[in-house]
């Protein structure tokens, strides 16, 4: 596989990634944000299961896993100016793909089937016990949110760094340093649900990190064909 290839590989991907992000956006009127007020979200799964697992199934888990390519793309292109710190950042996305698709996209899921089996159960004792899993579920979001969302501004920081020392991507440069100020405050928006000022970052952070990587791959399907260098001017 060529150099130009492996790009336009992770350029692609990173295109998906944006558009991923602004799908999320988009669906936030309908679906709020997860889990901010539980009852709300438990609600919203219940009366749009369709738009749910589209959202937290399709859009997300594409997302998630489109996130490799593009870690491994940047790897490659920007290893000459710091092999160390990339390989750190392609070890990150990875754990990050893993704990969200084990945790949170398996989470609503569930949760959203759940949501249909206690609308039409009937039994008392059976509707007490899917509430009871539902808020079993919806305990371990927070943490595993949080986590998530403080895993993308160390990646985001490296990324940002490395591509100020190559003096390449200028529109993803910008916007990735939003991106790690709107990321760190929407995680502790999963912590800290009361706190209306961060959970209002959540969806704005997707809007952002939906610019970050269209520029980052705007910046990918535009490198040169030779391998990765440390200085690479294509602003």
């Amino acid at each position: 596989m060529s150099w130009k290839s492996l790009y336009e590989i992770g350029g692609v991907a990173a295109l998906v990634e944006g558009i991923a992000y602004f799908m999320i956006v988009a669906m936030g009127p309908t679906m709020g944000v997860a889990p901010g007020n539980t009852v709300a979200w438990l609600n919203a799964l219940a009366a749009h299961p369709q738009v749910a697992v589209f959202d937290y199934g399709a859009v997300t888990g594409i997302a998630d896993f489109a996130l490799i390519p593009i870690a491994l793309a940047l790897y490659f292109a920007l290893r000459g100016v710091s092999k160390s710190w990339m390989i750190i950042t392609v070890g990150a996305i990875l754990v990050f793909v893993a704990i969200d698709i084990t945790t949170f996209v398996a989470t609503s899921i569930n949760l959203t089937w759940l949501t249909q089996n206690y609308a039409a159960a009937t039994d008392p004792t059976v509707r007490t016990a899917i509430l009871g899993a539902e808020y079993s579920l919806l305990s371990g979001i927070p943490l595993t949110q949080l986590i998530g969302y403080t895993i993308w501004p160390i990646v985001f920081i490296i990324w940002i760094a490395a591509l100020f020392k190559a003096k390449v991507g200028r529109f993803a440069r910008i916007f990735g340093i939003f991106t790690v100020l709107f990321s760190m405050g929407g995680g502790f928006g999963f912590l800290y649900p009361n706190m209306t000022f961060l959970v209002n970052l959540q969806l704005p952070a997707c809007a952002v990190f939906g610019l970050f990587f269209i520029g980052l791959g705007y910046m990918l399907l535009r490198l040169p064909k030779q391998g990765p260098t440390e200085s690479i001017d294509l602003q």
